[in-house]
């Protein structure tokens, strides 16, 4: 298979139709010819959209298990600077995290820099769950909101109902700046949109 090919204009008499004529042109080391050559991976954008596929382009792509590293460099994965060893794969720049399959690690990568948080743990009052594909993560339990590393009490009825709760009943609030105890409030879920407080026991 050729490795790749640019198009040059062969001027003709005007009488005589314009020709197009390919002219093949090796590609880098480690790079093979491809008919979809924008659609690859990158240590800085290791997913590949789907949408890219339906505007493809020939020209140079790195061979099957390389990912590209600058404009013409194929690199092992292992080599990326935000490649995540306990993961096996490259955490793309600036997107959320990858936390490790018991909660105990998580790895960002910021600028192009691996950064890990060997203190990352759960709250109290959360499970540490496998929810998607190879990305474990801390979840609040049921009654609590946060992003599991701190959880808390909902702030309000409305709260409890935006989390999901639509039953009616007796759910465990903090509002915003109170200074004590979370309590108890019946919270009224089906009149009018949900989410009222009916009546406050402390």
């Amino acid at each position: 298979m050729p490795a790749s090919s640019e198009s040059y204009i062969v001027s003709t008499p005007v009488s005589t139709p314009v020709h197009t004529v390919s002219i093949t042109a090796p590609c880098p080391p480690n790079m093979i010819y491809s008919n979809c050559s924008n659609c690859q991976a990158t240590c800085e954008l290791p997913k590949v959209n789907a949408v890219c596929y339906s505007n493809c382009s020939e020209g140079c792509a790195c061979a099957n298990g390389l990912i590209q590293q600058g404009p013409h460099n194929c690199v092992s994965p292992s080599e990326c600077s935000c490649f995540v060893p306990a993961g096996g794969f490259v955490l793309a720049d600036g997107v959320e995290g990858y936390v490790n399959e018991n909660c105990t690690q998580q790895c960002n990568c910021s600028n192009g820099h691996l950064k890990c948080d060997l203190n990352y743990k759960c709250d109290p009052r959360a499970n540490c769950e496998l929810r998607e594909p190879a990305a474990s993560r801390c979840y609040c339990i049921d009654g609590y909101v946060g992003d599991g590393k701190t959880c808390l009490p909902y702030s309000d009825c409305g709260d409890a109902y935006i989390s999901g709760h639509r039953k009616d009943g007796t759910y465990v609030i903090l509002p915003v700046g109170w200074p004590g105890q979370p309590f108890n409030v019946s919270c009224d879920m089906t009149t009018n949109g949900g989410g009222w407080t009916v009546s406050i026991f402390r």
